[in-house]
């Protein structure tokens, strides 16, 4: 058992894994501990970095930490490695990836303990294309490192901290501690059940190999059957992060996030409400100037292609609004080889045959027409003219400007109410008002 060469990531051997932040539904930081891992996906509003503490069951001696930086979409940057002992806090980095400006991130990194390679139970399978060194200051470190955290400190461009997978290869340190040997027999116990006539084949760096890639293709035969089942499962990218359903109308916002429109809307109502200007959802920055969203036409593009090929396999996908394609016309329910009388029942046109129709090869007489054209427009809406201005009022003595409203409607001017005495009549209706009645007109 000294000289065996393990995956603590795998069969127990890892006893717990944390995240220090909030993650997304569905991609905890336990699922880097499957065999068919999701992977993990910090949440949208969590900022750099994130770390991962993995505990294992006994003191290890690492050999290789191999860690998926890409998820999806999604793309982590930037990693580093701390190690620390059994009952000690000191956490000593161990090694580190740094984001090279101008140069594409890598998908897959591995983590390699040089010092180790040429002993006891090798360094692992074969690393990723970009190895790093796998150090500390203190070279016995590395021996016997009891907790290890994985660090993710910088993402690509809006993308939010993520791993797809982690591998942790190592050596134990303490051969007979209980807690190895629970876990290796409960995992010898599980092998022995699923496959009884054969024993469980001892672990060797071709075998953690063989082991990932049958991991991925039976990742790749669930996704399969999940789509016979329940249809296609729209990309990520068509998915609105908020309300998770296809958007209609992507809108990129100036966080870099796309969110579809009606969303877009409803926050900005909701914003309103409190009386404050239209934001990013995202960011909460009030939109102005060069910051505000415009439509992706290159990603709606993509969505109504992908409806247009699969809305006839899932129903729901069918329903969603697009602008690219048509829908399909129903098959008629009678063939067009009946009687005219059947198709008639069907076909309001069999019934009223048009000016194509044989009727009007025969003959039309022009009441005919007339009654078929008055009825046709009985039923449009009928457009009247607007009314008339009205005219702008005018004093008895032609004077436009200084007018005063007097009860009866009409207007004087201000020279002609003071000529008049406090009880007076209107000069064109004859009707008595009080002068102090008349109010002043502001044309």
């Amino acid at each position: 058992m000294s000289q065996e060469l393990l995956d603590f990531c795998s069969g127990g051997l890892c006893q717990s894994i944390s995240a220090s932040s909030a993650t997304s539904d569905g991609f905890e930081a336990e699922n880097l501990l499957s065999p068919a891992s999701r992977g993990f996906l910090a949440a949208g509003f969590v900022r750099p970095p994130v770390t991962l503490t993995l505990e294992f069951c006994c003191p290890v001696e690492l050999r290789q930490v191999r860690i998926c930086l890409r998820l999806s979409q999604q793309h982590t940057t930037s990693v580093q490695l701390l190690v620390a002992g059994p009952g000690s806090d000191d956490w000593q980095p161990a090694g580190s990836l740094w984001e090279q400006h101008g140069q594409p991130p890598p998908d897959e990194v591995s983590f390699v303990n040089g010092a180790a390679c040429g002993g006891r139970g090798g360094s692992g399978p074969p690393p990723a294309a970009l190895r790093l060194p796998l150090r500390c200051r203190d070279r016995a470190a590395l021996r016997r490192v009891a907790r290890l955290r994985v660090r993710l400190t910088r993402a690509r461009g809006p993308s939010a901290l993520c791993l797809s997978s982690l591998r942790v290869w190592a050596v134990a340190a303490e051969p007979s501690h209980p807690a190895l040997r629970a876990a290796l027999s409960q995992r010898a116990a599980a092998a022995a059940a699923s496959t009884p006539s054969q024993p469980a084949p001892a672990a060797s760096p071709q075998s953690g190999e063989q082991r990932l890639a049958r991991e991925r293709e039976s990742r790749a035969a669930a996704a399969r059957a999940a789509v016979e089942r329940t249809g296609p499962t729209p990309p990520e990218e068509f998915v609105d992060p908020i309300t998770c359903e296809v958007m209609l109308l992507p809108m990129v916002l100036p966080s870099g996030q796309t969110v579809d429109r009606s969303t877009l809307e409803r926050h900005e109502r909701a914003e309103a409400g409190w009386g404050r200007p239209p934001s990013d959802p995202f960011s909460g920055v009030p939109f102005g100037g060069g910051a505000r969203p415009v439509p992706d036409a290159a990603l709606k593009a993509r969505i109504d292609h992908f409806l247009f090929e699969h809305a006839g396999a899932a129903p729901e996908l069918a329903a969603v609004g697009r602008t690219v394609g048509r829908a399909k016309r129903p098959a008629s329910p009678t063939p067009p080889t009946a009687p005219p009388a059947q198709r008639a029942a069907y076909d309001p046109r069999a019934a009223h045959p048009g000016p194509g129709s044989d009727r009007a090869a025969g003959g039309t007489s022009a009441g005919d027409l007339d009654t078929a054209l008055r009825s046709a427009l009985s039923g449009l809406k009928s457009f009247q003219p607007r009314p008339a201005a009205p005219t702008a009022p005018v004093c008895g003595c032609g004077a436009e400007r200084n007018l005063y409203s007097l009860p009866c409607t009409h207007a004087a001017c201000r020279a002609c109410l003071l000529r008049l005495p406090k009880a007076a009549e209107c000069g064109t209706c004859r009707k008595t008002f009080q002068k102090a009645d008349a109010v002043r007109l502001h044309t």
